[in-house]
């Protein structure tokens, strides 16, 4: 099992990146820390670039792909611009999981 997690430069040449990468691997670490059943080897990767590429590019080869979304995409709520991403470019099965946190905030 490999867990992915790509992280981008701030998009504005005003803003400050100090400790980008250093708080990316932090997301990694908190998301998968504990995830892993016994006796599955869990691979971490951190990968600087847009997510929707660096997720498609690391499936290549792999048996499934499983994105998560917030529904923050031009799909509206039931997809986000990565998940639609990977969905059309990924070589190989994709599962889409919504953030359960997205539906308890829109239930209200």
């Amino acid at each position: 099992m490999v867990a992915v997690h790509a992280w981008s430069n701030p998009v504005s040449p005003y803003e400050r990146d100090d400790g980008a990468q250093e708080d990316a691997q932090k997301v990694l670490d908190d998301a998968v820390d504990g995830f892993a059943p016994e006796g599955v080897e869990l691979r971490r990767v951190l990968a600087k670039g847009r997510p929707a590429v660096v997720l498609v590019d690391e499936a290549k080869g792999a048996d499934l792909l499983v994105v998560g979304t917030r529904g923050h995409g031009p799909v509206g709520a039931a997809m986000g611009s990565v998940s639609t991403r990977c969905l059309r470019h990924a070589v190989c099965p994709v599962v889409v999981v919504p953030d359960h946190r997205a539906a308890t905030v829109a239930e209200g």
